[in-house]
């Protein structure tokens, strides 16, 4: 950054009213990422997302990510992101901000409320590399699930569900002090044409135990 060209403010930057004779929006992002005495969250225009829900903006939801991650900050998400790839490490992310994150014909809320839905998928030929926001790219173990939805509490607002393919699953921890609002938090494997299960979940494969409960939940 030269440090002798005209700033724009973080305030003109975030807005985009920053000019040819100022320093531009990425430049000033650029410049805020580089110094960690500045507190500031990332966001995805900052890297050049338009958030309308028809662009791709993979890419910079990506940097966003990735910034935050490095910088301890959360990503301050207020837009409609259309993504066309697995995200990274979004699972180690915090946001903030009312966005959501569609792919195909999923789409993920960052701050949920009545009415909203949001689905994370589990499978036995998955990975927990991958983002779970769609059954194409399904996490691999339900605590990664679990987990990942506790970034999003402590009380989970709209509706939650787990979405499990077919198979055996190592047990899971419950995160501490995880409840659901207003609606349940559902775990569910995929239905059978007869009363057979289609998901176990072995304690032998790692995990607890049996199954303890906090007060006031409830299992149906």
């Amino acid at each position: 950054v030269n440090a002798g060209a005209p700033v724009a403010s973080e305030a003109e930057a975030i807005a985009g009213t920053d000019n040819a004779n100022r320093m531009t929006a990425l430049r000033v992002a650029q410049a805020i990422a580089a110094s960690p005495s500045v507190a500031i969250s990332p966001t995805p225009e900052q890297y050049g997302a338009i958030g309308n829900g028809v662009a791709d903006d993979t890419a910079a939801v990506q940097a966003a990510i990735t910034n935050a991650i490095l910088t301890g900050r959360a990503v301050r998400a207020t837009g409609h992101y259309l993504v066309t790839a697995n995200l990274t490490s979004i699972h180690s992310a915090r946001w903030e901000g009312a966005g959501r994150i569609t792919r195909g014909a999923n789409t993920f809320y960052l701050s949920a409320q009545t009415g909203n839905t949001n689905q994370i998928y589990v499978s036995t030929s998955g990975s927990d590399a991958n983002d779970g926001l769609t059954a194409a790219l399904p996490l691999a173990t339900i605590q990664r699930a679990v987990d990942f939805a506790a970034k999003f509490g402590p009380v989970l607002q709209g509706t939650w569900r787990v979405e499990l393919a077919a198979g055996n699953y190592a047990a899971f921890t419950w995160p501490a002090n995880l409840t659901s609002g207003n609606t349940r938090f559902t775990i569910r494997g995929p239905d059978a044409a007869r009363d057979e299960p289609t998901v176990t979940i072995d304690g032998a494969l790692g995990g607890a135990v049996g199954m303890q409960f906090q007060t006031g939940a409830r299992v149906y």
